[in-house]
């Protein structure tokens, strides 16, 4: 996963995903998002940008037709953050705080 991490978890900007895997052992993998239609991953990364939550139920698929079902991936963006700002005794000591 690709994209700017902020605190607990959440990232702050939009994410690229992408699955690495062995050839030799996975023949294919096939993904979902939310309650989306599964699709057969193509080699590139999949964009995630909606704020909140994202769960991605995910599989792959043996040379023999075994299909091993994996824990979902869950991804949580936040990109409308905000800033606090504080000021100190010093008029010129701006702290920002998210």
């Amino acid at each position: 996963i690709t994209g700017t991490l902020g605190e607990n978890g959440w990232y702050i900007s939009s994410i690229s995903l992408t699955f690495r895997y062995d050839p030799e052992y996975v023949d294919e993998i096939w993904y979902k998002i939310g309650d989306g239609n599964w699709q057969q991953y193509q080699d590139n990364s999949i964009d995630i940008s909606d704020n909140g939550f994202t769960v991605i139920p995910w599989k792959w698929i043996d040379h023999l037709g075994l299909e091993f079902i994996q824990t979902p991936i869950v991804i949580k963006i936040d990109k409308k953050f905000f800033y606090f700002i504080i000021f100190d005794s010093k008029p010129y000591n701006i702290n920002k705080v998210r």
